[in-house]
């Protein structure tokens, strides 16, 4: 026990004065927490002066896992666990424990600022500005995997049978209005509908031929302005039959 003390001490008080580093207690006989930087505490309670790469009063919490390190270990704030030296390659937040997983690589080492704002656009399959966004698992696919546009998120490559829109969340209505005419020359609108090659979508389709000097070769964008022309041309149709019909 005196080797432990660095003052005099008698058996019945203790240690009179301090203790040696990495000892506390009354005769100097309990250890220090590893956690305590350079082995220091506070020699009645044994709380550590400064933490080594924890927080809390007891050092119990570990620093983010991305805290830079300093002195050989990583460092933050003893209260609120934040890092004091900033963040390692890669890991944003006050914790330093995100990392910019999604981010494009290239040459350089560093793939994101320090708010996590991928600096070379995303990998392919992600968007947004940190690339935590997946694309629409609708959207059609290329030869390398690439589905949207890494900055906004809409499809490249169209969509993938029975969806559409700029993001390929829409459904491709399959009810289009097949209008028959009945004995009366009536227009039934009670008749189930699913996808065919009614005459209205058929008159849409060359309807959108004769402007495709204006919209160009569009793909899967020409398809949805046909079935929204056919659409509008049926709803026409049945709106006029409803405003003629008796009640």
């Amino acid at each position: 026990l005196k080797r432990s003390c660095v003052s005099k001490w008698s058996l019945d008080v203790g240690c009179l004065g301090k203790c040696k580093p990495g000892y506390f207690g009354q005769y100097c006989e309990e250890t220090c927490s590893k956690e305590c930087l350079k082995k220091a505490c506070n020699k009645s309670s044994g709380i550590c002066k400064d933490c080594t790469r924890t927080y809390l009063e007891g050092c119990t919490q570990e620093c983010g896992q991305g805290c830079r390190e300093k002195d050989g270990f990583p460092r933050c704030d003893r209260k609120s666990g934040k890092c004091l030296n900033g963040c390692v390659f890669n890991h944003y937040g006050n914790f330093c424990n995100v990392s910019c997983r999604n981010c494009k690589r290239n040459s350089s080492v560093v793939l994101c600022d320090s708010n996590g704002v991928c600096l070379y656009g995303c990998e392919n399959g992600y968007w947004d500005k940190k690339c935590n966004s997946k694309c629409s698992a609708n959207c059609e696919s290329n030869a390398y995997e690439n589905r949207c546009n890494s900055s906004t998120g809409e499809c490249l490559n169209g969509c993938t049978r029975g969806w559409s829109g700029l993001f390929c969340g829409d459904t491709m209505e399959e009810r289009h209005y097949i209008c028959e005419q009945d004995n009366m020359n009536e227009v039934n609108p009670r008749r189930s509908v699913v996808e065919s090659d009614s005459s209205i979508e058929l008159n849409a389709a060359r309807k959108s031929k004769k402007e495709e000097g204006l919209f160009g070769d569009l793909g899967q964008f020409q398809v949805d302005y046909i079935h929204a022309i056919a659409r509008e041309e049926s709803d026409n149709k049945l709106g006029q039959h409803t405003m003629e019909s008796p009640l």
